[in-house]
């Protein structure tokens, strides 16, 4: 369908009757992408035999969702190993899974997903592929700094990082209507915040674990229908006292790479650079982000404005502001307006997320093609490039530095 602003029907017209067609008429289209669960039963898992190295939080979802929703044989298909003997016998107790009493009995599998604190990623990505394992997904971030991921492209391990917002339906929907609409990102914005105080866990900090989720959704954003040529960041960090100190020197004792001073809230700016190939030029898309772990309250959000028609010959005219909210009670919701009227749609998607991203790694491995939400090596490094970036920022009183 060819869109121009001359034509009769007014383009936001068109769009919103492609997006209540999909979803508002059909009252199964929020759960349309869980309802493939049984094929990947019988035909997706073929036995698959997994590796879960971290026996924590995110480990026993992911050991959850294996078990329960993948219809896997916790005694034959899954092996799990935690540095943390007391953990692993709770998990294996509560799901009567095998416990691996070393890493070299957890390479037996050729699959292993990585849920161990992100200090360790590296070692332990370096660890398995030297014992055979050939695949791995690993929790978010993938470490760090940029120097030591960097040396995880030498592997012949394939890698894949869990960044669980790619999964987000109403994300995906707003890079359909973008894709479809030769819609372009203009400018977008980002808060999420929690409250961490009273959690016993240790943590890398709120810019390596949190700010990635909101910064991945943007840079996934800033790509369609154009190629992002650099970015570049200005930071400042806040670093209030909110951890469980003892609980955090624990774990450096552990790993001597956990940091004991980590940043409690950070503000970004950002501008990324693209390439707009109809009208051979760039243009800057500007981003804000806004994150804590002292917050009120849970707020996990993103908002843009996209722009039409990149075949104009003028610049991107502003069409459509999208704003999504994720995990409110076990929904995405987004909320798509149009600029020329401010009519706004709302639809709320149910969704799990992990499941779904569980579901692309297994088809990957079994051949089953590769969803474009994976996140590859290449883009994880670049997510912790743009985490080292943000600190040289803040380090030298919060000026612009290019991404690596």
């Amino acid at each position: 369908m060819n869109l121009d602003f001359r034509s009769k029907e007014r383009i936001s017209d068109i769009f919103f009757k492609r997006l209540n067609k999909g979803v508002e008429n059909n009252p199964g289209c929020t759960l349309i992408e869980e309802t493939d669960n049984k094929k990947t039963r019988e035909s997706i898992m073929k036995k698959q035999k997994i590796a879960v190295v971290g026996c924590g939080k995110m480990g026993k979802i992911y050991i959850n969702n294996m078990i329960n929703h993948l219809g896997m044989n916790p005694h034959d298909d899954i092996i799990i190993y935690d540095i943390d003997q007391a953990k692993s016998a709770k998990i294996s107790a509560d799901f009567a899974v095998s416990v691996a009493n070393n890493m070299a009995e957890v390479a037996k599998k050729e699959v292993a997903i990585v849920a161990t604190n992100t200090p360790s990623h590296v070692r332990v990505i370096r660890e398995l592929a030297a014992n055979g394992v050939k695949h791995v997904l690993c929790e978010k971030p993938l470490g760090l700094n940029h120097k030591e991921v960097q040396c995880l492209k030498d592997l012949e391990t394939e890698v894949f990082t869990a960044f669980l917002i790619n999964f987000s339906p109403a994300l995906k929907k707003v890079v359909k209507i973008m894709e479809e609409n030769q819609l372009v990102l203009l400018e977008g914005s980002a808060i999420w915040i929690k409250n961490r105080l009273g959690d016993n866990r240790p943590t890398a900090g709120d810019l390596e674990d949190e700010v990635v989720h909101p910064v991945q959704a943007m840079r996934m954003l800033a790509g369609i229908n154009t190629n992002v040529t650099s970015t570049e960041v200005a930071t400042q960090l806040t670093y209030l006292d909110y951890v469980n100190r003892a609980v955090q020197a624990r774990a450096c004792a552990r790993d001597p790479s956990f940091p004991q001073s980590v940043n409690a809230s950070s503000n970004i700016l950002v501008k990324m650079q693209v390439f707009d190939a109809w009208k051979n030029q760039d243009f800057i898309i500007p981003v804000t982000v806004r994150s804590s772990y002292v917050g009120a309250k849970q707020v996990r959000m993103v908002e843009g404005v996209l722009g039409y028609s990149i075949k104009t010959g003028v610049m991107p005219v502003p069409v459509y502001a999208f704003h999504i909210d994720f995990d409110m009670a076990g929904e995405d919701v987004l909320t798509l307006t149009r600029l020329d009227g401010n009519r706004s749609e709302e639809v709320r998607f149910k969704s799990n997320k992990i499941l779904l991203e569980i579901q692309a790694f297994l088809n990957h491995i079994n051949n089953k093609g590769t969803d474009p939400r994976l996140t590859g090596l290449d883009d994880a490094v670049a997510s912790v490039a743009f985490t080292d970036a943000a600190i040289k920022s803040f380090d030298n009183g919060g000026e612009w530095v290019v991404t690596a």
